[in-house]
């Protein structure tokens, strides 16, 4: 399958966004991580933190493993700032795939 996430234009990363959304058949584990991790904008990225998370169900334990990676190494390195609903989408993420895990500064 062409991994649709990755297109320049804006509106075929939108249109794939919602193609996945709407058709598990379309559902591309490595198109979602590609844009979690190269995204053109925070609202996109956001976008793909919340589909990562509603199909989560969808991904095997290597998957999931290389999604928290993506995620937990964005969060550290200040990709993804500790303010806004980012944050928010990637915490979540971040806690359905290990309960366990708290962000550095979690008091």
């Amino acid at each position: 399958m062409v991994r649709l996430a990755k297109f320049q234009d804006e509106d075929k990363l939108v249109a794939s966004f919602g193609a996945m959304r709407a058709s598990p058949a379309l559902w591309d584990f490595d198109a979602v991580l590609y844009a979690i991790e190269h995204p053109k904008r925070g609202f996109d990225q956001d976008r793909y933190l919340a589909l990562a998370a509603d199909t989560l169900h969808r991904t095997n334990q290597d998957q999931r493993a290389r999604l928290f990676d993506a995620v937990e190494d964005a969060v550290a390195s200040g990709k993804i700032k500790h303010d806004g609903v980012r944050w928010l989408s990637a915490v979540c993420l971040l806690r359905l795939i290990n309960a366990d895990w708290r962000p550095p500064d979690w008091r």
